[in-house]
């Protein structure tokens, strides 16, 4: 299955850079809009971002100037199981080359992550469950200050969070970086960060970092400084004694 990706370019993260040429979330990831922009403007070859071994690779394409993003297992296209119309997205191969790891933005203002594990008929994708449930418990979003109604109900889970996959510690160990989104709308959630590295065999959690940790860890893999956010607000108290940081 191809997916077109929208021209358009937006910034994302408040915690994240408006825009990079050659990188958004992660400084090893290729961001595809660098090279659309560029593709577009020369009306050149498709572009390919192969794996480290040459084995795989996500081709884009243009349909009238719209590209379209594919991914190869070797000759053979895979089906590629990716949701909406991305304003931006980001690709990072594993070093093993049976993984990758696709972060987009369909919105310009929020951005999800997806990783998929090269083989059979199509890419399989890899649960993120683990982390957005550890997200929703360790920061519940209705227990925060002036968070609106409609946003309470719908981020409770978890799943509508930020997330963009930074690096690989290991052939099989994704790093992530989650986020709830920089609004007023979250009320006094907002902006909190967490870290996680994840067995991509099984979606688990390998390891859980404050963000204060992962920006220790993973700062020198990012495309942006990490800046620390202000503990969160809760309804019944003014500090963050609830929600541990």
């Amino acid at each position: 299955m191809r997916l077109f990706l929208c021209a358009a370019l937006a910034s994302l993260l408040v915690n994240s850079p408006a825009f990079a040429t050659d990188h958004i979330w992660s400084k090893s990831g290729t961001a595809v809009h660098g090279l659309v922009g560029k593709r577009v403007a020369a009306k050149a070859v498709p572009i390919e971002i192969s794996s480290p071994d040459h084995s795989n690779r996500v081709e884009v394409t243009f349909l009238d100037n719209v590209p379209v993003i594919s991914l190869y297992k070797g000759k053979k296209e895979l089906e590629l199981p990716l949701f909406g119309i991305p304003t931006e997205e980001e690709i990072l191969w594993s070093p093993d080359s049976k993984s990758v790891a696709v972060t987009g933005s369909d919105t310009g203002i929020t951005n999800w992550t997806k990783i998929f594990r090269v083989g059979g008929e199509k890419a399989e994708l890899v649960p993120l469950e683990f982390v957005q449930r550890d997200m929703a418990t360790t920061y519940p979003i209705c227990e925060g200050q002036s968070v609106e109604l409609e946003v309470c109900h719908a981020e409770e889970n978890g799943d509508q969070f930020n997330y963009a996959t930074i690096a690989w510690a290991d052939a099989t160990t994704a790093v992530i970086m989650a986020e709830i989104p920089c609004s007023s709308s979250q009320g006094g959630m907002m902006c909190q960060v967490e870290g996680y590295e994840i067995d991509v065999r099984s979606g688990r959690i390998l390891r859980r970092m404050t963000a204060r940790e992962l920006k220790r860890r993973w700062q020198s893999k990012l495309a942006w400084n990490l800046r620390i956010p202000d503990p969160p607000y809760l309804k019944s108290k003014t500090s963050n004694a609830a929600v541990p940081k």
